[in-house]
């Protein structure tokens, strides 16, 4: 009940500010767009103020956005607005024609006649309930009317200008949305952009992990290997004339064995460690900090487990970015924070080395932000020269 009450205040406030901001808007606008199509002929002044007109329309839809987020507490993503290509001294021209025919400020326009509209309707029943009730209290004093009639009338009144409000609020509501907001075929635009991107990143992010594994295999296990069958085929030979030296082969390519197996777990564990299945993204991150040659400071803030692919991602992102610290940064500590962030969970990675790193294909940080897309999230570098440098991964997560 109590936030029903704040949402119908917070909606009276932003109808009333509806008729002063709105009619400014719009008395503004009418007042240019008249005064610049008589001058369009006079050395070509009208054109330029009415080109001024249309890009003034970005200062009052931002304007109006954000009045709009902050009264009626939503989130309204800024539109795309069309850019002209030219570069050279007419592109001010260029672009103030763009605007002019670019549907978002035609829909900015039709926003601000609207809230001005909304707005004198809140007001026309307050002035017009304020003047009945004086009339019929005039009225009641000089004994035409009954006293029972000023109330009913009064009553009636506040219940129209409340239902008012909440009904035409709602649709201010909507109308500011829809109207300041990217359009629909924009916002579908939109998503098909980020899926063709997630599906880029998750294809790249596949490849670099195939092509890590197959170097890994070629450069650790696999010599390790053929090097244990050469040991055991030579103890094979060996075994009648001199059984001494074929144990001792067999002891060698035993070693070999067991390390050949402990890398391969370690291989394993690089693609999707135990123990993040069974305990949790917190125990696996601290074993990877327990694990860097860099000192790591990590502050895991979660309540409770995140899904599979998110724990998933944010594991490699963390280790690769550490594993990058330790090869190339020159740093002395790390710090690795996870914490919640409206609907995602953000990781920070930060160094004191020297900083200047920067993303190149077939990279650490390339393999990062291709797995980071994968599972729709954003990765953000930032490194100057001489550090430090902080990576920045935002990854959606169910709640």
């Amino acid at each position: 009940m109590k936030t029903k009450l704040i949402t119908t205040w917070s909606r009276a406030v932003d109808l009333f500010l509806d008729f002063i901001v709105g009619t400014f808007w719009v008395t503004l606008f009418l007042a240019l767009i008249a005064t610049g199509i008589p001058l369009i002929l006079l050395a070509g002044l009208g054109v330029l103020l009415l080109l001024g007109t249309a890009a003034l329309t970005r200062v009052s839809g931002s304007a109006e956005r954000h009045r709009a987020m902050a009264l009626h507490n939503v989130a309204i993503e800024a539109p795309h607005r069309r850019r002209t290509t030219r570069t050279d001294w007419l592109r001010p021209f260029a672009q103030g024609l763009t605007d002019m025919t670019d549907p978002v400020t035609w829909r900015t326009l039709a926003h601000h006649l609207i809230t001005m509209l909304v707005g004198s309707g809140m007001l026309l029943i307050l002035a017009g309930g304020i003047g009945l009730l004086e009339w019929l209290t005039l009225s009641a004093n000089a004994g035409t009317v009954s006293w029972a009639m000023p109330v009913a009338a009064g009553l009636a009144a506040l219940l129209l200008l409340v239902l008012y409000v909440a009904y035409i609020g709602r649709l201010d509501e909507a109308a500011s949305v829809a109207l300041l907001g990217p359009s629909r075929s924009a916002a579908l635009a939109g998503q098909v952009n980020q899926l063709a991107q997630a599906r880029k990143g998750a294809v790249s992010a596949a490849d670099t992990e195939r092509r890590r594994f197959e170097r890994d295999l070629h450069d650790g296990v696999q010599p390790r290997l053929v090097s244990t069958a050469m040991t055991l085929g030579m103890a094979k030979h060996r075994f009648d004339e001199d059984p001494q030296g074929a144990r001792q082969l067999l002891d060698e390519a035993h070693e070999e064995i067991k390390e050949s197996i402990t890398e391969l777990r370690h291989l394993a564990r690089g693609m999707h460690p135990a123990v993040l299945t069974d305990r949790g993204l917190d125990a696996a991150l601290s074993a990877v900090a327990s694990r860097s040659p860099v000192p790591v400071r990590l502050e895991v803030n979660l309540a409770g487990r995140l899904d599979g692919e998110t724990e998933a991602v944010l594991y490699f992102v963390v280790a690769e970015a550490l594993t990058n610290v330790a090869k190339h940064s020159g740093a002395t500590s790390a710090q690795v924070q996870v914490n919640r962030r409206d609907g995602a969970v953000c990781g920070r990675i930060t160094d004191n080395g020297r900083g200047s790193a920067y993303v190149t294909p077939g990279g650490g940080l390339s393999g990062i932000g291709d797995r980071v897309r994968s599972a729709g999230g954003t990765f953000t570098l930032t490194s100057p020269e001489g550090g430090p440098t902080e990576i920045e991964v935002l990854v959606p997560c169910e709640s």
